[in-house]
């Protein structure tokens, strides 16, 4: 029915991830493109007694209770499921090669547990849009503007993406520009009586 390119979501099963898939059938219903869920069954060593068949089920049960979550915002017919096995971030990229963009929830404890990389790793990697979804995500407020943040340099490809979905979305756009300093003078900053104040103030 949908020939359009689809928003794939990975799933881990956790519920630091229901934001993720929520957002992600948002999208999907909103620009009326199909959805993927995908999970990954890691081949590195997990500290478990998992047998291979196991993690299998698991996966599976981590797929359907996705589309459950799928399912409150996106008719059944627009989603579908794919189990894979492999490196997580690697098989991740595979799998969404032919996505119109990635959705990844953060905060998952397993991703923590192994170096919380496979965000940076897609993300620095992809060819299409990656969008990473804080577990404490709420739905959608279009009343809030799009940030676009430049850490030392302005990224051409961010800024079409971001005018982009900011014209989609009817969203205000706001740049934030942030500059590195040297290492040698943010050690000597740190020590500055008005430091937690400056570090406040940026972080708001």
């Amino acid at each position: 029915m949908h020939d359009l390119l689809p928003i794939k979501v990975a799933v881990d099963g956790t519920p630091e991830n229901d934001a993720a898939i929520r957002f992600a059938a948002l999208r999907a219903r909103r620009l009326d493109r199909p959805l993927v869920l995908v999970h990954v069954i890691p081949t590195w060593g997990l500290p478990t007694s998992h047998a291979p068949h196991e993690l299998e089920r698991l996966g599976h049960l981590a797929l359907r209770r996705a589309e459950d979550i799928a399912g409150d915002v996106l008719p059944a017919d627009r989603t579908t499921a794919e189990l894979r096995t492999g490196p997580v971030g690697h098989t991740l990229l595979a799998a969404s090669s032919d996505a119109f963009e990635l959705v990844l929830g953060s905060d998952d404890p397993i991703t923590q547990f192994t170096g919380g990389a496979v965000a940076v790793e897609v993300s620095s990697t992809a060819t299409h849009p990656v969008i990473v979804v804080p577990a404490r995500s709420t739905p959608i407020d279009t009343g809030l503007p799009l940030i676009v943040a430049a850490i030392d340099k302005v990224n051409d490809a961010a800024l079409r993406a971001a005018f982009t979905i900011a014209a989609a979305e009817a969203a205000r756009l706001e740049f934030v520009q942030v500059h590195r300093l040297p290492h040698r003078y943010a050690q000597a900053f740190g020590s500055l009586p008005e430091y937690p104040a400056w570090q406040w103030n940026a972080e708001q």
